[in-house]
């Protein structure tokens, strides 16, 4: 597990995350197999707004219609699936590389890079909801039910979660950045530094 740790917190491991999610984002995201499938003819659909109702759920699932059906569950199940990993395993090595320079052996930079699992969770808990609920459309009971609750509750969890993941990196390094400014400062006006 620390040799875990120490990979995830590395600098390697931080730019390789990186630049996985930015290939993702640049290359994959615009792909009409992704970007179009999870969107209905009528334009709605579950991943892009941050809530909606019961109601509103059943109402977009009914708007997939056929092919649509099927092209909704394969986006969910490859792309969408390799898209929270991406964006998972790149917060979860910032927020370690961050809190590993900030506060080394620290409990929290052992606890808290693990709640940026938090996102890619609730997002693969959407896109299972989802997709169930879009595959028994225009069924509104039992396990349609269910999953249009769920979605109900694991669309805007992720939001929250994704925007926390985000903030949290902002800051964390917006720290690191101010610590390296403070010592810059320190050695130059130390004894034998630089004075202004």
């Amino acid at each position: 597990m620390r040799g875990f740790k120490r990979f995830v917190g590395s600098p390697f491991a931080l730019a390789a995350s990186g630049l996985v999610l930015a290939a993702f984002m640049a290359f994959v995201l615009p792909l009409p197999d992704f970007s179009g499938a999870i969107v209905a003819g009528d334009g709605s659909a579950f991943d892009l707004d941050f809530s909606y109702t019961v109601a509103e759920a059943f109402e977009r699932a009914a708007a997939f219609e056929g092919a649509e059906k099927a092209a909704f569950a394969r986006a969910h199940w490859t792309w969408d699936l390799a898209y929270p990993l991406a964006y998972g395993a790149f917060f979860l090595c910032a927020w370690t590389f961050a809190l590993e320079r900030l506060a080394p052996g620290s409990r929290a930079a052992r606890i808290l890079p693990w709640l940026t699992v938090a996102a890619p969770l609730f997002d693969l808990a959407e896109n299972a909801a989802a997709s169930v609920l879009v595959a028994l459309a225009p069924a509104r009971e039992g396990l349609a039910a269910f999953a249009a609750r769920a979605a109900v509750v694991a669309t805007p969890a992720k939001w929250v979660a994704v925007a926390a993941c985000f903030a949290g990196a902002v800051v964390l390094f917006a720290a690191l950045g101010a610590r390296a400014l403070r010592r810059r400062a320190g050695s130059a006006g130390g004894p034998g530094g630089r004075r202004a």
